[in-house]
């Protein structure tokens, strides 16, 4: 954590877990008015929910594509607190979801389902192109033409078709339960999400 006062000048830096507390900690520390500059990434939604109430602004920056010269973890603090000083940031990440952050957070998993999903039947697909078959494209992952289709594979590769088939079988529930989630969430007049 870089702290950088209004001229630009760097007045601190601290190596710092991540830590809930800790972070809130040192923020305490710096005088107000507190505005704090992170990076997009893995845990950058659970910073903004943690740190916000603690700042006066918080601006959550897309990931530079700028990789030239000499980068470290103080550099780079210090020149995404430079950039937030002179309002240069140029992509900020919306991270403030408020009521609909359950909605996100189902639409996230719906999106690793449908990845699951595809690569399961890419799984299967390859299976039949390994052994020179032709894959029989959606009859293969069809509950009524499918151990036929398993048939036509050698008898050392069946089990595993089988497998990925239940595989695929246990994502797709997975998939309609969190549809059927998604659709209960329903905004009212205020936006506030209910179920309908």
């Amino acid at each position: 954590m870089v702290v950088v006062g209004p001229s630009g000048k760097q007045l601190s830096s601290y190596v710092v877990q991540t830590n809930a507390k800790e972070l809130i900690d040192l923020l305490r520390t710096i005088p107000r008015p507190r505005h704090l500059c992170f990076e997009e990434g893995t845990q950058s939604a659970w910073l903004y929910e943690v740190l916000s109430p603690h700042v006066d602004e918080l601006v959550v920056a897309a990931k530079s594509q700028y990789t030239s010269g000499a980068k470290d973890d103080q550099r780079d603090a210090f020149k995404l607190a430079d950039e937030l000083r002179t309002n240069s940031i140029k992509q900020r990440v919306y991270k403030d979801v408020g009521n609909y952050g359950p909605l996100r957070e189902l639409a996230r998993a719906y999106r690793m389902q449908v990845q699951d999903s595809v690569r399961v039947q890419n799984r299967v697909h390859a299976l039949y192109r390994g052994r020179g078959l032709a894959s029989p494209g959606d009859a293969l992952l069809s509950p009524t033409t499918r151990a036929t289709n398993v048939q036509l594979l050698p008898a050392k590769t069946q089990p595993v078709a089988q497998l990925l088939l239940r595989e695929y079988d246990a994502v797709q529930v997975l998939r309609a339960d969190i549809e059927k989630q998604m659709l209960w969430l329903v905004p009212d007049a205020s936006g506030v999400p209910t179920q309908a």
